[in-house]
């Protein structure tokens, strides 16, 4: 994959369609640049010919005599076909298509960019864009961008060339970093995200990647994860996603065409892939400086010491937001501390040093020799105006320049991460400049610093985590009967017996039932199932059976079974008198805390699984994880244990422990079920109570697709 993209991020030639001699047009601005900085071949493409820079303009791609690796493609909409056409015959290996109009302005500008695409592919072409910013490449020297962008290590994937204007102002102006390769993708017509993914992945020049994401294309949800996941487990991924509120689902599909998706869809697949996902633009590039220059977390337990008090109690709230603990220090290390410190400083963890500095500017080093050594410490929160208060100042010899290198060099012996939080990081001062290339990175927020250090603790997790993406296997084999006959039906979804048939055939538990088709045959179910039972209506045109008063719960003997019966059908006959009634399904009752778990067939993702605390806690709390199938056991055993109801699973408050191992092993099968049968677009299994004696479902609503038989074709 990084091989197809090399003409792209390595061309020996590049032209320019829609080249120009007027030296106020985009056509101009992109010739000029590529002739003076460029250093391969160049062909100007303009249909009227002439020169530009005193080098000839070719009328057309054919008369330049010779392929180029890539084309920016600057003409208006009208004319872009005909361009991609000329290119495309004549050996063009990638567009760019800078121009916008297409697939984010409605169907016509769809139809055109579709057309595109196959015309390009049908010559081995591909397309970046439509709509897009362009590509960066340092070590290339490319830039068809028409910005100025400070070289680095940094690899940019943004859908918006707005935003890679912000990311490059901050780390030329503010951070004191740059970007080895930048690409705006726009609607992604033809290369798709992941692409892109793939060759940062790979590419020696770029030692982190980030990406700001609107939305994916429809079906390539499972490709992104893959590769952003094993993009992660070779140098830090961060992401931004765009578009998360209503509004600005609406506002990304305007700008880029995408469909924004679900908000915790997305999110569930960044963690799925093992990638550091911000909320925050302000956060996307702290973060992903912090992950470049600094090793990973071991642990969640840090030090929280600098100088000044608003700023230890600041910086120690944020931390612990974050989820982090400052555990004591050993006596001896604590001692230490207090010897290099005034009397009158804070003790313990967090400190602050009560101004030590004005005295001696190497107390930051000499701290560090001290704590960094703790075994129980493995990362260093610092703080305070760092060479913004009384900058002249030199201690022993000391100025604040030579005291923050010995920081650093205390911080390499230790290998342990230092990030800091300096009123200063914005200056030009030369100890924030030491300290970055010392690899301490410098931001003026605590907030933001500190949720840069929980990245550092995000990307050990992951690596510790090590998750495998696995294929979704369909199965081989004709559908389920059940299948067929579900959709004669207006709803298309299984009765209540068709889907525990289905779910038992996949090993997950269900509650001991029987159909009865008498009040006689219903009385005696619930003797032979014992009491008490649960009744309720079996009818393909009545799903939500409580709204029809056809559910009857805690029945205790016989006779009440038998009025139970009779009392559903009457109600039945009342609410919904056109219904098909197959019986009464008599179930034993069961207990234990609720659960509720679903699936959805989501644009971008496919197959998703949902899990989440019943009751209260998906209704006013929305207390749910998604699992984007497939998952395995130990990924969804997380996705419980992260529940904010967790702890009630978990033996709180005198509680006897429930059987989580159980349930994992239903959810799994759960999501076997859903991948080995694509036909089915929704299941509700709600609820499904677990207890110690293990995890039953208790109903349950499967409703599938109306395209008739999916029949398998093997891994996805």
């Amino acid at each position: 994959m990084a091989l197809l993209l090399d003409p792209l991020f390595s061309p020996k030639s590049v032209a320019v369609i829609g080249a120009s001699a007027n030296q106020d047009r985009t056509g101009y601005k992109f010739t000029h640049e590529l002739l003076m900085r460029f250093p391969g071949k160049v062909f100007p493409i303009n249909p009227k010919g002439g020169e530009v820079d005193g080098r000839p303009m070719y009328k057309s791609m054919a008369e330049a005599g010779e392929p180029a690796d890539l084309a920016l493609i600057l003409v208006n909409k009208k004319a872009a076909l005909a361009a991609v056409t000329d290119c495309a015959a004549h050996g063009v290996k990638v567009g760019v298509m800078y121009t916008a109009g297409f697939g984010e302005m409605g169907e016509e500008g769809a139809r055109i960019q579709q057309e595109m695409v196959r015309v390009a592919n049908e010559h081995g072409m591909r397309l970046v864009g439509p709509n897009c910013m362009g590509v960066f490449s340092h070590p290339a020297g490319l830039n068809l961008t028409g910005e100025e962008i400070p070289g680095g290590d940094i690899a940019l994937i943004s859908q918006s060339g707005n935003i890679g204007f912000s990311l490059w102002y901050d780390a030329a102006n503010y951070l004191h970093t740059g970007f080895s390769r930048f690409v705006g993708f726009g609607n992604q017509a033809d290369i798709a995200v992941h692409e892109y993914i793939d060759y940062c992945a790979d590419d020696p020049m770029s030692k982190v990647i980030v990406i700001y994401l609107e939305g994916l294309r429809p079906g390539s949800g499972l490709d992104f994860i893959r590769s952003a996941s094993a993009a992660a487990k070779k140098k830090p991924v961060v992401i931004l996603k765009g578009g998360r509120s209503t509004a600005g689902k609406r506002a990304a599909s305007s700008h880029t065409g995408s469909l924004a998706g679900n908000e915790a869809l997305y999110s569930a697949a960044f963690e799925k892939a093992g990638i550091v996902e911000v909320k925050r633009l302000d956060e996307l590039m702290p973060v992903a400086q912090t992950l470049m220059l600094c090793p990973p977390l071991k642990s969640g337990n840090i030090i929280v010491g600098g100088t000044g008090g608003g700023h230890m109690i600041v910086s120690t709230d944020a931390a612990e937001r974050e989820g982090f603990c400052m555990p004591p220090f050993s006596p001896e290390a604590e001692e230490k501390k207090e010897a290099l410190l005034y009397d009158f400083a804070p003790k313990g963890n967090p400190f602050e040093q009560a101004g030590t500095f004005i005295d001696n500017l190497d107390v930051w080093a000499q701290l560090g020799e001290v704590m960094l050594e703790e075994p129980q410490m493995d990362g260093w929160f610092t703080f305070g105006n760092i060479g913004g208060y009384l900058p002249d100042l030199v201690t022993n010899g000391v100025d604040w320049e030579a005291g923050m290198r010995h920081l650093v060099e205390v911080k390499n012996r230790f290998g342990k991460p230092v990030v800091a939080f300096s009123l200063c990081a914005r200056s030009d001062y030369p100890c924030e400049r030491v300290l970055r290339e010392g690899g301490i990175p410098v931001f003026d927020s605590p907030d933001i610093a500190m949720r840069a250090m929980r990245a550092l603790r995000e990307v050990q997790v992951y690596r510790d985590r090590n998750l495998e993406i696995g294929e979704r296997v369909i199965r081989t084999g004709a559908e389920p009967a059940c299948f067929a006959e579900a959709r004669t039906r207006e709803s298309r979804n299984l009765t209540e017996p068709e889907a525990y048939g289905l779910m038992e055939s996949y090993g997950i538990p269900t509650a001991p039932y029987t159909l009865a088709k008498s009040a006689e045959e219903a009385a005696s179910a619930a003797e032979k199932l014992g009491y008490p039972v649960v009744m309720k209506v079996v009818s393909p045109q009545i799903i939500h059976k409580s709204d029809y008063g056809a559910v009857r719960v805690g029945l205790q003997n016989a006779a009440a079974a038998r009025e139970a019966y009779d009392a559903i059908l009457a109600s039945c006959r009342e609410k919904a008198p056109g219904a098909e009634v197959h019986g009464v399904l008599v179930t034993r009752m069961v207990s234990g805390q609720e659960i509720i778990a679903g699936l959805v067939h989501d644009r971008q993702f496919g197959p998703t699984l949902m899990v989440g605390l019943g009751g209260v806690f998906v209704e006013i709390l929305k207390d749910v994880n998604f699992c984007i199938l497939p998952g395995t056991r130990k990924e969804l055993r997380g996705k419980i244990e992260s529940l904010k109801g967790y702890p009630l699973l978990n033996g709180a408050r005198g509680r006897e422990k429930a059987d989580v191992d159980a349930l994992v092993e239903l959810l799994y099968n759960l999501g076997r079920l859903a991948v080995e049968n694509p036909e089915i677009q929704e299941m509700d299994i709600n609820p499904i109570f677990v207890s110690a004696e293990g995890a039953v479902a208790a109903d349950a609503r499967i409703i599938v697709d109306g395209r008739g038989s999916c029949r398998g074709v093997g891994p996805q």
